[in-house]
C-alpha cells in the first residue's frame, strides 16, 4: 500500500520541484492543472470549445478637460495607432 502512496504522489512532488524553478509559460500551466486535476478538468474533454471572447471597442473621444488640467502638455513624441 506505501508503494501505491508513493506513486500517486509522484505527480506532486515533482510539481513541488518545479515551482520555485519554473516560469510560467503554457505548457507550464497546462502541466499544473493536469496534475492538480488528474486530467479531469473540462479543458481536456475531447469535446471541449472555448468561451467566446468579447472584443473590446475603443471610441476615440477625448477626455474632458474643462478645468484645464491638460492644457499646455507637450506632444507625444511616440508613436500610436490613432
Amino acid at each position: 500500500m506505501a508503494l501505491e502512496d508513493a506513486n500517486a504522489a509522484a505527480p506532486y512532488f515533482k510539481l513541488a520541484a518545479e515551482l520555485g524553478t519554473k516560469t510560467a509559460d503554457k505548457k507550464w500551466m497546462l502541466d499544473v492543472l493536469s496534475t492538480l486535476s488528474q486530467g479531469r478538468h473540462e479543458f481536456f474533454a475531447k469535446n471541449y470549445v472555448a468561451p467566446k471572447r468579447n472584443q473590446i471597442v475603443l471610441d476615440n473621444s477625448v477626455a474632458d478637460n474643462a478645468d484645464g488640467f491638460l492644457t499646455g502638455l507637450p506632444e507625444s513624441t511616440s508613436k500610436s495607432k490613432s
